[in-house]
Order: C-alpha cells, then structure tokens, then sequence
C-alpha cells in the first residue's frame, strides 16, 4: 500500500497498522513455507526405500517409516513407544553396544553394519547410519537411524568370495595335480627308456631287423608322451602367472646349435634333411633363454611333425634394430588361408591331416604365441597347402632385472 501522488497520504498510525500487517504476513509465509518443506521431507522419509527411525534421546522409538514396517514386520502402532533393543539378535556383544552410544551420545555420528532380528524370527543384516539431533543448547534430543537392508549383498559377496577360494583351490589342486604327473609319469618312462636303451645294447646284434625298428618305436613314444607333458606343464604355467621370467646373455649360435642337434635323429628318422643356416659369425641376446628354446623348439618339432619329405631350415640373421630373426622352413603339407587365423588358439589342428594323420595335442602354437608375448617377440606365419611353411620369428633384446 503506497501512495504515489501524496506523501502524507497515511498518518503514522496508519503506517503502524500496514506494519502490523506486513509483519503477520511474512510470517505467515515463512510458516506456510516451512510446513510445505517439513511436508516434502515427511513424503520423502516415508517414500524412503530405505527404513528410517526417530528415538527420543534414551532410544525410545518415536517414528518408523513404511519401509521399516515391510522389512521388520513390526507396524508403526507396535514399534512406537518401544526400546530399539526391539531388533536385537543377540548376535553383537555388550562392548559393541557400548561404543555405538559413546559416540552418538558425545554428538557424533555412527555408522556400521548390525545383525538384527525381524517380528517372524527371521534375521537379517543392516548397513545402518545413526546421527544425533541437537537442541539450541547443543544437547541431544533425538536419534535418527538411517538403515539398509544388505543382507541379499553380503550373501552375494560371501558366495563370491566361496567361489573364488574354490577356484584357487582347483588351480591349486590342479597344479600340484600336474607336477604329480609329472614327476610320476617322467620317472618310469626315464627308467623304461634307460632299461629299452641297455637291452637294445645287448641284443642288437643276435635280433632280427625289424626288432631295431620296435626299439625306435618305444623310444618315440616314450619321448611323445615327456613332450606332452612338458607341453601341458608350461601351458598352466603360462595361464596361471606363475612362470617367471629370467632375463641374461644369449649365445644364439650355441643355442640354435643344440637345438639342431637336439632334433636331428627325428628328421633323420623320416629322412628328412635338418639345416643350420647361420648369417653371422657371433650373435648375442638379452632375452630369457628358456622361453626362447621353447618357441624355437616347438617350430622345429612341428615342421618335423607335418614335413614327409624335403627339408626343415633354420635359419638366424640380425635386424636392422640388432634383433635377432630366426626362422624356421619346411617343405611339408602347409596350412590353408581359412585355418590360419587360429592357428594359436588352444586344442586346434586344421581338419584334415592334423587331427586324423598326424599325432599332436594342439598345445604346441599356442605356447609359442605366450611365450612371445611373454619375451616381446613378434611371430608370422607364410604358408600354402602342400607346399610348406615358414614361421619368422623378430626377437628384440629385453632389459634386465636388477635385483
């Protein structure tokens, strides 16, 4: 209310009653106000999906929310006037108790997780927050209790932690399992091949010539079934992160040297001609040396493996960067375009030949691809049906670990 045209146009009295007026108003607005914030926030307590309870300061259940009624059981009507111990499973000691109303009490908030009982006897866990409300004295008046319902998650995570322990348990079980195998396959097979290689000693002179070819037979199966293990063992290795690796000084020349000698009565046996092709005259690598055995050896072993007649070459020179390039060729059956793609994948032989004609578990490419990630080597294939193969392999030198 104002005039315009006259300032004198209200007496002071006048201007008192307007204040009067205004004054009730403003509070009339600010009430009206709180009571639509104070309703907003009952909706949303009572909305809650969460349970919500206020206690008087002794803890002495003054409000529930809906929430609370659907997971407790109890109604507002028999929760209300009552203890909080209402809840109580037992399951917490005094002392637990007892710190939770230290530090509520002394105007702090609480929080942790509480192992309650509903009205059926039923019991659940709860992730609850308790904060205190203070007076204008600083004094408190009231608790609020803010609680989730986390039984289904414990559930969850203890099922999750069961299966991991479980799963290490199997792999566990399933190394020591392996190196068992290992160890009790390996010794006979060493003692019958030592015992085969002593008669043959003896007898080879007075036996028919088909009898050598018996002998050869036993020796190549034994050594088939070291090699299977060797393969499965280094495999589980690789997959469970427990081979270590070992960085140091590569003689490449020796190295390839042993691995030709160590393969040389295998293609001699097949009439195979095996080649050593060195382009320098002295190579060293920082590499780990085991790893790269490893790949090279499974090269010459598979190209032995697929190769009737012809030729396997190893071939070594050195890269622009000072790599090492080592390749492997034969002139056996060679692979076609559409198997090339998994040809590292684990258990997979091309269809025909590899599964039905040639012995082998499949293990044997996929060792090499892990063991040239593992040593930062990069490996590709060229091959063609019936014409043969050749892996090339870029060996880069590592640094090594410094104890």
């Amino acid at each position: 209310m104002q005039s315009y045209d006259n300032p004198n146009a209200y007496d002071d009295l006048s201007v008192e009653l307007m204040g009067v007026v205004a004054s009730q108003l403003s509070l009339f607005i600010e009430r009206k106000k709180a009571e639509e914030d104070s309703l907003r926030l009952s909706k949303a307590i009572a909305q809650s999906p969460v349970s919500v309870i206020i206690t008087n300061s002794e803890g002495i259940i003054e409000y529930v929310n809906p929430q609370f009624e659907k997971i407790t059981g109890y109604t507002f009507e028999e929760a209300f006037g009552r203890d909080t111990r209402l809840l109580n499973s037992g399951y917490h000691s005094d002392e637990f108790f007892e710190d939770l109303w230290k530090t509520v009490l002394s105007a702090n908030d609480w929080s942790g997780e509480i192992y309650n009982k509903k009205k059926n006897g039923e019991f659940f866990w709860e992730n609850v927050i308790i904060s205190p409300i203070l007076n204008d004295k600083k004094e408190v008046t009231h608790f609020v209790a803010i609680k989730e319902d986390i039984t289904e998650k414990k559930k969850m995570v203890a099922e999750l932690i069961s299966s991991k322990e479980k799963a290490e348990l199997s792999e566990k079980i399933k190394t020591e399992f392996l190196a068992q195998m290992s160890h009790e396959i390996r010794s006979p097979l060493n003692t019958i091949m030592s015992f085969i290689e002593l008669i043959k000693e003896e007898v080879s002179d007075t036996l028919p010539e088909d009898f050598n070819y018996s002998f050869q037979s036993i020796e190549s199966a034994s050594t088939r079934i070291i090699r299977t293990i060797d393969l499965i063992l280094n495999t589980t290795d690789l997959q469970l992160g427990t081979y270590e690796i070992s960085v140091g000084e590569i003689n490449t020349i020796d190295m390839l040297k042993q691995i030709k000698s160590e393969y040389t009565q295998s293609a001699l046996n097949k009439g195979l001609d095996l080649q050593l092709k060195l382009e320098f005259n002295r190579k060293k690598i920082i590499s780990d040396e085991y790893a790269l055995i490893q790949i090279i050896s499974n090269l010459v072993d598979n190209a032995i493996k697929y190769t009737n007649k012809g030729f396997i070459k190893i071939s070594a020179s050195k890269g622009d960067k000072n790599e090492l390039i080592v390749k492997v060729q034969d002139s056996g059956i060679g692979m076609s375009n559409k198997f090339l793609p998994t040809l590292f994948n684990s258990f997979t032989q091309e269809e025909q030949g590899y599964t039905r004609k040639y012995d082998g578990n499949g293990l044997g490419m996929t060792l090499v691809k892990n063991y040239c990630n593992l040593i930062a080597t990069e490996i590709s294939v060229e091959s063609k049906k019936g014409k043969g193969t050749t892996f090339t392999l870029v060996v880069s030198n590592l640094k090594p670990k410094h104890k």
